[in-house]
């Protein structure tokens, strides 16, 4: 009776080991996976990283076109403005000389100096 007892501990003690292997083989395999999926999502945030500052280099040259573009349709806008004022000007002064002949000679006169 001694002997099977000291055969069922020993047997119990035996399939304890091999169920601490087979755990201790499931434990380093799923942490293989882990660290193969640390890596896959590690090089797909790097990627995502790159695109972003394309990205972000190609929008900065973006708003520095527009920026340009902004500014040379300011100096148009400016230009077109001067010479509105001056066909205002020119407008005004013909529209009086039209009232006044003595204007007229000199608003004919001023637009001939012009």
């Amino acid at each position: 009776m001694k002997v099977q007892t000291e055969t069922f501990k020993n047997d119990n003690a035996l399939k304890s080991e091999i169920q601490l292997v087979n755990l201790r083989e499931e434990i380093s395999k799923e942490n293989a996976n882990k660290r193969q999926n640390l890596a896959a999502l590690q090089e797909e945030v790097e990627k995502k990283d790159q695109q972003y500052e394309i990205e972000a280099s190609e929008l900065k040259n973006r708003i520095a076109e527009l920026e340009s573009s902004i500014d040379e349709l300011q100096s148009r806008l400016r230009t077109v403005g001067a010479s509105l004022e001056e066909n205002q000007r020119v407008l005004t002064t013909t529209t009086q000389a039209k009232a006044d002949p003595e204007s007229q000679l000199v608003a004919q006169l001023s637009s001939c100096s012009a």
